[in-house]
């Protein structure tokens, strides 16, 4: 008897030690062959000027796509990618192979929201403005009803081209399509403040937010900082 429990612990300590060089060893493996993969893109930017927070594309809503897309549609068959920024060569290879995916999705759906949406995203990153532009403009054109086409637009405008009339009406554009959506007035206001200086419109813009959405935290703090 004495024996047989000898053995049973012996062959537990044996399955313990195979578990324990498993999970050491690596276990499960994640990689994205496997389609477990939990790694989100790369977004440093090396020696690059800009910043992500001024890239930033929100949550893509669930605007329904139309079917028949409009038309004329940018070509993305024979677009060029264009680093018109000084980045580190490590950053400027990321970069180029984010714009090859997301051009190569557009070729195979050109009614690919988010794919325009990224598109233009890493454009401007590489400082390709004008591409920016055709992308979000064409993203707009799919998706009217969604502010994020028209708010990177005015972020466009006021960070990078450098025309604040254009960026003031893209983002009151952004405004009319959803006003039941916190973030454009956030991103309105602070362009009031900070770029037009011009704290009195940002407390308009607020006011309006928190009168379309009332009682938003975000929107309560935000005006309470404005008016100290």
């Amino acid at each position: 008897m004495k024996k047989n429990i000898l053995i049973f612990i012996a062959v537990i300590i044996v399955l313990l030690g195979v578990i324990f060089y498993f999970v050491r060893e690596g276990g499960i493996n994640n990689s994205p062959e496997n389609g477990l993969s939990t790694t989100t893109p790369d977004f440093s930017l090396g020696t690059s000027t800009a910043k992500i927070d001024d890239l930033d594309i929100g949550t893509v809503d669930n605007t329904v796509v139309p079917e028949d897309l409009p038309q004329p549609i940018p070509s993305v068959a024979t677009s060029t990618i264009n680093i018109k920024i000084s980045m580190a060569t490590k950053d400027e290879v990321i970069y180029v192979g984010h714009l090859t995916n997301y051009l190569s999705k557009l070729q195979e759906n050109p009614g690919d929201l988010n794919s325009w949406l990224y598109l233009g995203m890493y454009r401007e990153i590489v400082g390709d403005y004008d591409g920016a532009i055709i992308a979000w403009k064409y993203a707009h054109r799919l998706a009217p009803s969604s502010y994020m086409p028209l708010t990177n637009l005015g972020n466009l405008y006021t960070l990078r081209v450098k025309n604040l009339a254009l960026a003031e009406q893209y983002f009151n554009d952004a405004l009319k399509v959803n006003p039941l959506d916190v973030y454009p007035y956030i991103q309105i206001a602070g362009f009031f403040e900070k770029d037009m200086n011009n704290k009195t419109r940002a407390i308009e813009v607020v006011r309006l937010g928190l009168k379309n959405i009332p009682g938003d935290e975000d929107l309560n703090t935000l005006l309470a900082n404005l008016i100290k």
